[in-house]
């Protein structure tokens, strides 16, 4: 049986944010005015990152992902490690982990370039079977459609199942999206994920029992659970590199459906409360530079 009480699976890369002036034209350089990660690189991903915020935050938790046996594999691994967080279900596959560089101007645009790393992932290992079967709540982030598929078929019935959405077609294939609506205990997407979900699984819903929290950005969140309606406002702040504030807020989430299911509204409240406290940060951190 697993320690993890709570299991996040997705994704993991190493970031680099940056802030240039202007992005450069052909032929040009453009100069970095400051790095934004830190540490640098930055682990990130969305199962590492909900994964991480769920252990800060006191929950016992494990992680499946996969990286390299490369040095931003280990440096991950390592930032997962030292937060309290069960790595067993991080599998080392591939000779690359995936990296991204984040490139911010004046105005605040973002450019991203993303290596995904080499890893070929057609399902679960035993070591990841083992996690989610013997958790009390899986969150399915973006990953492997394979994975994802063998993480339903290792749910226990007892389990309760949060998908964090993401518009991601490989990941989420058709008939995947309407096994996880027909699933999941809490849905968590923003304004624009809500469409990618209907063109994928058409007719399809979420469980009527089911909690759907919707992202607005500056607008906060809005959620609904049966015959409930509820909405919290956003904390406004001036942080540049927003990055991994959506997976703050769906680990703040997660530990408020862990403290009691029932209570939405609180729990929303905790997941708006926990990605601000991250862009919070990062705004004093750079106001601080």
């Amino acid at each position: 049986m697993s320690g993890a009480r709570a299991v996040a699976i997705g994704y993991a890369s190493l970031d680099r944010a940056i802030r240039v002036e202007a992005l450069p034209a052909p032929d040009t350089t453009a100069i970095v005015r400051r790095r934004l990660s830190d540490p640098w690189p930055s682990p990130a991903g969305c199962g590492p990152a909900i994964a991480h915020a769920l252990a800060v935050a006191g929950v016992p938790s494990g992680c499946v992902s996969w990286v390299a046996d490369d040095l931003p594999g280990r440096e991950l691994r390592g930032w997962l490690r030292a937060a309290g967080v069960d790595v067993r279900g991080v599998a080392l596959v591939g000779s690359r982990t995936a990296e991204s560089m984040l490139i911010y101007d004046a105005s605040g645009a973002c450019s991203v370039i993303y290596d995904p790393g080499d890893a070929v992932v057609g399902g679960l290992d035993d070591a990841q079977r083992a996690l989610v079967a013997g958790a009390e709540l899986v969150c399915v982030s973006v990953g492997y459609a394979g994975a994802t598929r063998d993480a339903l078929d290792a749910l226990s019935p007892e389990a309760r199942l949060v998908w964090s959405v993401k518009a991601d077609a490989d990941a989420f294939p058709p008939d995947l999206v309407a096994r996880l609506l027909a699933r999941a205990d809490a849905i968590a997407l923003s304004r624009g994920e809500r469409d990618f979900v209907a063109r994928q699984a058409p007719g399809a819903a979420p469980r009527p029992d089911a909690l759907v929290v919707e992202t607005r950005g500056a607008d906060g969140a809005v959620w609904t659970r049966g015959d409930e309606r509820g909405s919290a406002p956003a904390q406004p702040l001036r942080a540049t590199d927003t990055t991994g504030a959506g997976d703050a807020f769906v680990g703040g989430l997660v530990t408020g459906l862990l403290e009691d299911f029932d209570d939405a509204r609180a729990a929303v409240a905790r997941a708006i409360d926990t990605s601000a406290a991250l862009l919070r940060r990062r705004a004093l951190e750079e106001e601080t530079a």
